[in-house]
């Protein structure tokens, strides 16, 4: 992959996590060991900015300074202030009314009054609604959203200086801490407020959960991520359980056929401790979005790769255009490539992958007890598959054989099976399942010519009998889990 910016905007997922692990009740057991550095947004620290009101088409919105405010000196982020603390308000975006659409129409100055207490957090948007159609002024706003407490060391964050919708009108952006809930992960949400018929109306909400961090903005240098003259937002959020944390990925904008925000990815991306660069790395002025998977510091997560997913723009959404994983050390990744290759239809490099599980001596194994004969007969069981699914009737047969042939119970003073029988299966031997599924699918497929037929009998087998694949779930809690359905893929 090319060399990325040399500022890129990054989000380690959960960096802090690291430092706050020992202190706060409840934080996964795999966070990172060490903090991050943050070239810019920084979830470690606040933003803070001074609130424009909207300008004449003659005048262009200067730019603002920030000062960033580092960790308050608690337990938690005492730990955490080897953080660079480098963030500071972009250049604000300049706007001119009626670039798409005519200039919106906003409330005249009012004196309307905030409680001096906050309100439950899921009250919030009605509350600054409330608040701004009556014509009070976003300074004021951010005064009293900072005593209640939705500014903290770990976010939050009020601007009205850029236009999102197009009609050169700015529209009041917070990212707002829960002031209700300030454990791990450091709830949150994301609004934003545009004004329409002299009031004002909630455009988007990200939404919140005691389990969800608060969206941390990606793009604060580029407004402009697909380059077609509106302005953009690309957010991140932390979603953990109790054994880890893991990064989704929103970008959205302003639809105008629909007069609503909306998604432009093509795909969910969710990773686990990622870091996300925002940057144009092609130089074409369009950014890509770039999701670096974090692993998982933890003994039970098993063995992991990394895996870069870079994103860009189709013309219509952003979509997946590049995956690039790291060189499979161990077994179960090579067939996890396979698997994932035989889900997408790519049946040639699928069985390329279990040919390779197959033979490779010099593939590692994690801590199941004869792991790589489970895996090796799981592979050839899998390469049958990959071969038949191609029409490839005769290499099918031949992985078959090979199977059958290594677990192939020969008694005493016989060389050969009786002929026009199946030959019974040493179930003492590792790996002997999936010998059993290779028969069981090979006697209907031959049978039938149906290969949904001849899955369904696997299936049904593994159904009574879980224990046959219980290898395959072995690899702890960051790598895929099976069931009965996904070991023949087939039909019903």
């Amino acid at each position: 992959m090319e060399a990325r910016s040399s500022r890129p905007v990054l989000i380690a997922a959960l960096a802090l996590a690291a430092a706050v692990i020992a202190c706060i009740g409840g934080a996964p057991t795999g966070a990172p060991t060490e903090a991050a550095q943050f070239a810019t947004v920084t979830p470690g620290g606040r933003i803070s900015v001074s609130l424009l009101t909207p300008t004449s088409p003659a005048e262009d919105v200067p730019a603002q300074g920030g000062t960033p405010i580092g960790p308050v000196a608690t337990s938690t982020a005492e730990a955490a202030s080897t953080l660079e603390q480098t963030q500071s308000a972009p250049a604000a975006t300049p706007t001119t009314p009626g670039v798409f659409a005519p200039a919106a129409e906003c409330p005249a100055p009012g004196n309307p009054r905030l409680p001096a207490e906050p309100p439950a957090f899921n009250r919030f948007a009605e509350t600054i609604v409330q608040y701004l159609s009556g014509g009070g002024a976003p300074t004021v706003l951010e005064g009293r959203l900072a005593a209640w407490g939705t500014f903290t060391s770990y976010g939050g964050f009020i601007r009205a200086d850029r236009d999102l919708t197009g009609d050169g009108v700015p529209e009041v952006l917070a990212v707002l801490m829960n002031p209700h809930e300030q454990e791990f992960p450091f709830p949150g949400d994301l609004f934003i407020f545009g004004c329409e018929r002299g009031a004002y109306r909630l455009l988007y909400q990200a939404g919140s959960a005691p389990n969800r961090s608060a969206p941390i903005i990606l793009n604060v240098e580029n407004n402009d991520v697909n380059a077609n003259r509106l302005n953009d937002l690309v957010y991140a959020v932390q979603t953990c359980d109790d054994r880890i944390c893991s990064t989704s990925v929103e970008v959205i904008e302003w639809s105008l056929t629909l007069n609503s925000f909306g998604s432009l990815l093509a795909q969910r991306i969710d990773e686990p401790f990622a870091a996300v660069e925002v940057a144009d790395l092609e130089g074409d002025g369009l950014s890509e979005i770039v999701v670096e998977r974090g692993a998982v510091a933890s003994e039970a997560a098993g063995p992991q790769r990394s895996r870069t997913t870079t994103l860009r723009w189709d013309g219509a959404q952003y979509a997946i255009a590049e995956v690039d994983v790291a060189d499979a050390e161990y077994r179960i990744h090579v067939l996890h490539d396979g698997d994932t290759a035989m889900r997408a239809g790519d049946y040639a490099s699928a069985a390329e992958f279990y040919a390779r599980a197959a033979t490779d001596d010099a593939l590692q194994s994690w801590r199941y007890p004869d792991e790589a004969s489970h895996l090796r007969a799981y592979a050839r069981f899998r390469l049958m598959l990959a071969e038949a699914a191609q029409g490839n009737t005769a290499e099918a047969q031949a992985a078959h054989d090979e199977l059958i042939a290594a677990y192939t119970l020969v008694p005493t003073g016989e060389i050969t099976p009786v002929p026009g029988t199946a030959p019974a299966l040493n179930r003492g031997l590792a790996g002997s399942a999936f010998a059993e599924m290779a028969q069981i699918f090979w006697r209907e497929y031959t049978a039938s010519g149906d290969t949904g037929r001849a899955c369904s009998a696997v299936t049904g087998y593994a159904r009574t009998a879980p224990s046959s694949y219980e290898v395959l779930n072995s690899f702890g809690y960051a790598n895929p889990t099976y069931t009965a359905a996904d070991l023949c893929p087939f039909g019903g």
